[in-house]
């Protein structure tokens, strides 16, 4: 059987977020295809869901106690998971194309809106290119606003089913010492 990209985009998209999450893909929100983000591009798959995080501020300094008085503000934040799906091989050239429409999604949305959102891009493929330093990204791109995310996917008799990838290093890392 001859398992295309549009194969792995279609049944990503038809299956509810749910039974995915049940396959080892973690996915949220409600879900667009092929969604043209203005000159960026055309991006496979991404989601929209919301979250909301408690943010402390200093509100006042107690001079007597030399403490600063903080309040609590709940803060509503809109949650993007860009989708770029391979057949084969994911590597950097995946995530520069994904990388492209995070930007777009970035400048569309400063310009429209002025509440908080949070851009993770995740990459399936069937295989991780492990012969470059792509692979370090997982580990070294995350942060409170930004977060990739590799998997790889089998498609077999039981179904889609997924593996999460990170924390890869070489075999000799030169240090003089073993893990």
């Amino acid at each position: 059987m001859n398992f295309l990209e549009k194969d792995l985009e279609q049944i990503i998209y038809e299956t509810p977020n749910e039974e995915l999450r049940k396959r080892g893909l973690l996915i949220y929100g409600k879900k667009k295809r092929q969604l043209r983000i203005g000159k960026y591009g055309i991006c496979d798959l991404i989601t929209f869901s919301t979250g909301d995080y408690n943010e402390y501020n200093p509100t006042s300094y107690n001079e007597e106690t030399k403490d600063y008085i903080f309040s609590c503000q709940n803060v509503k934040y809109l949650d993007i998971d860009i989708f770029e799906f391979k057949k084969d091989k994911v590597g950097i050239s995946a995530f520069l194309q994904a990388i492209g429409y995070a930007k777009g999604v970035e400048r569309y949305l400063n310009r429209r809106m002025s509440n908080e959102f949070k851009i993770n891009v995740t990459l399936i493929g069937r295989r991780v290119d492990l012969d470059s330093t792509f692979v370090y990204l997982t580990d070294i791109i995350s942060s409170e606003n930004f977060n990739l995310r590799l998997y790889t996917y089998d498609y077999d008799v039981n179904g889609l089913n997924f593996k999460k990838h990170s924390g890869y290093k070489l075999n000799d890392e030169g240090f003089g010492y073993e893990d």
